[in-house]
């Protein structure tokens, strides 16, 4: 009987208080198109197979309030042979 109570009472408890996750602000972001096309020509040339943003085009959407940015690649023009040298940046 007092366990059933004991419980009782700890889940009112816990239910009063909401669940704060973090208790920071949102924050807001974007996914920008990268070098995850033209997967026939690997690795590719830069601008010419494949083109990454630019600072101007980052820049422009975090003056628009995204502070986030996530820009797709593929790891195959970054490291073109499995376990070899990853490619200058």
């Amino acid at each position: 009987m007092y366990m059933r109570q004991y419980l009782l009472l700890i889940s009112l408890f816990l239910a009063y208080f909401p669940a704060n996750a973090q208790g920071t602000e949102f924050s807001l972001g974007i996914n920008l198109c990268g070098g995850e096309f033209s997967e026939n020509n690997l690795p590719g040339n830069l601008n010419e197979h494949y083109a990454y943003p630019t600072a101007e085009e980052v820049d422009y959407f975090y003056r628009k309030g995204f502070k986030t940015v996530t820009i797709p690649f593929r790891w195959e023009r970054v490291q073109k042979n499995l376990g070899g040298v990853p490619a200058r940046a």
